[in-house]
């Protein structure tokens, strides 16, 4: 089954598996280079727009760093 998610939560899937490559980052680190890595990560978004397509990953389990 093909999971289909929004095109700000792919894009931040997609950098978020960059970013637990060779290189890892932890999750902070990823989140506070999140408008480096991100293009569509700007201040033109919503408020609450990036959590709830960080929550989308979480809930199809595509959030690759556990929960706290």
């Amino acid at each position: 089954m093909a999971i289909s998610l929004s095109p700000l939560a792919q894009s931040i899937f997609e950098a978020a598996d960059q970013a637990c490559g060779p290189e890892f980052q932890t999750e902070r680190q990823f989140l506070e280079s999140l408008g480096q890595r991100v293009p569509e990560v700007t201040d033109e978004l919503e408020p609450g727009m990036i959590a709830a397509a960080i929550v989308e990953l979480v809930s199809v389990r595509r959030w690759p760093w556990g929960r706290s």
